[in-house]
């Protein structure tokens, strides 16, 4: 059972949502319950990525209870577990829209998934907005309905072809999940590599939930890699640094953003330590430390980039409300003419396709079994 919220909200939701015109009629008072709304939210509950669902989860939760604690007009989020299966996400989306009349989801977190959810949106007018997903593919294929308060990969990529080549590795093994976020990653960071000198000596796809990675561990040993790029999940990445040291791999092991999640270090143990991975910056300033505060007080642990991330995108659609937004194609209106909005993840504001603007990646190490930034 999780702490009731403490008075946060004078301190961060009168800078951040207490907009005169905009989440309240005026400060203290509420509006009029024709501003109520449901939205829908489609995330991975369970399943190989649960993680970064639950964390998004308890970041709409908690705006969810701010919003009500401030005394605006009350906003219900509708769940549904995508377990990240593409077919399990489109027909929740389907009946949130037609049971619900949701005209907002948020959502979801891996990128194929997100796809599927940003075509059937663009259908049916329907905004999707995801505080996860980075795939730049969905810059190009989102659509007009499709937004993210993460930033795209491309710029992952070239953070993570720079730094390899920064630490002097030319000759790059990579193994790569066979989904749109690890082809696309892969195809981004295998062309920066070259721009800069560098060769992909070997390369590899996995399929989710694969344990097994021997073959390719002595496929990259042979081919003379000098650094092994792993753009997987967390199990996955885990299961492969543990039969990578085990099989005698002595050099550095790079990770996608994903490398951040629990189940990176929970699978692989003592084989992440000393780990490389790029990620989304972290949010700091004021906004963001009185919010972790409150979320720690809430949840008895540390929120992420993604928890902050979902909590500010709850926030935005509760400001396209107050607004007069109510269908999709008004959100969708408000969204993208939106001022940058104070959040507590920073200044959020979307360019022509929906991508977030100003967001960018950071390097982490990990150090005793923790994921450190790397101070620049």
């Amino acid at each position: 059972m999780f702490a009731r919220p403490t008075m946060y909200i004078p301190s961060i939701l009168a800078t951040a949502v207490c907009f005169s015109s905009v989440v309240f009629a005026s400060c203290g008072k509420n509006v009029h319950n024709d501003l109520h709304k449901t939205f829908g939210a489609i995330l991975p509950l369970t399943g190989p990525v649960a993680s970064y669902g639950e964390r998004a989860r308890k970041g709409i939760d908690l705006a969810v209870k701010d919003l009500a604690a401030a005394g605006t007009s009350p906003i219900t989020v509708v769940y549904e577990d995508d377990q990240d299966k593409t077919a399990l996400a489109v027909a929740a989306f389907q009946k949130l829209v037609d049971v619900q009349k949701a005209p907002a989801i948020l959502g979801s977190a891996s990128s194929g998934v997100t796809m599927a959810l940003a075509g059937v949106a663009n259908q049916r007018k329907v905004v999707v907005l995801s505080p996860i997903a980075s795939s730049p593919e969905l810059t190009t294929k989102g659509g007009p309905f499709f937004f993210r308060v993460a930033p795209a990969d491309d710029a992952q990529a070239e953070s993570m072809a720079k730094w390899l080549l920064a630490d002097g590795h030319k000759k790059i093994a990579v193994l790569y999940m066979a989904t749109t976020w690890g082809q696309s990653l892969f195809d981004a960071v295998g062309r920066h590599i070259t721009t800069g000198g560098g060769t992909i000596v070997a390369s590899d796809s996995i399929q989710v939930g694969e344990t097994d990675f021997r073959t390719q561990i002595e496929k990259f040993k042979q081919s003379g890699a000098d650094a092994f790029y792993i753009a997987t999940h967390g199990k996955e990445g885990g299961t492969f640094v543990k039969q990578a040291r085990e099989l005698g791999v002595t050099v550095p092991l790079y990770g996608a953003d994903v490398w951040s999640s629990p189940e990176f270090v929970a699978v692989g143990g003592g084989a992440t330590e000393g780990c490389k991975l790029i990620a989304p910056a972290k949010p700091s300033g004021p906004a963001f430390d009185a919010f972790s505060k409150h979320y720690q007080q809430v949840y008895n642990e540390a929120p992420d980039v993604y928890a902050a991330n979902a909590y500010d995108a709850t926030m935005v659609l509760a400001q396209t409300l107050a607004a007069g937004a109510k269908s999709g194609e008004a959100i969708r209106a408000s969204l993208a003419a939106m001022k940058p909005y104070a959040g507590v993840s920073g200044p959020l504001s979307f360019d022509a396709h929906g991508d977030v603007v100003g967001r960018g990646f950071d390097r982490f190490e990990i150090k005793s079994g923790k994921v450190a930034e790397i101070p620049r």
